[in-house]
């Protein structure tokens, strides 16, 4: 997946999401690099159908907001 924005290619990572929420599956998410928290939070929730606001994302056991 190599999104682009007037005419420039935007870098993208793939993200591996695990859940702790009983039926949801961890899944894989391709986000650009540049994305924000709030913007990454929609991008998993296309993945996992939870919605942003009940998700809490931690890295290295810091929660980012």
């Amino acid at each position: 997946m190599s999104p682009t924005q007037g005419g420039s290619t935007t870098d993208v990572i793939e993200i591996t999401v695990h859940s702790v929420m009983d039926g949801v599956k961890d899944a894989k998410v391709s986000v650009p690099t540049n994305a924000n928290v709030f913007e990454l939070k929609r991008y998993i929730c296309l993945a996992t159908e939870v919605a942003p606001e009940r998700q809490l994302l931690l890295y290295k056991d810091k929660e980012l907001r």
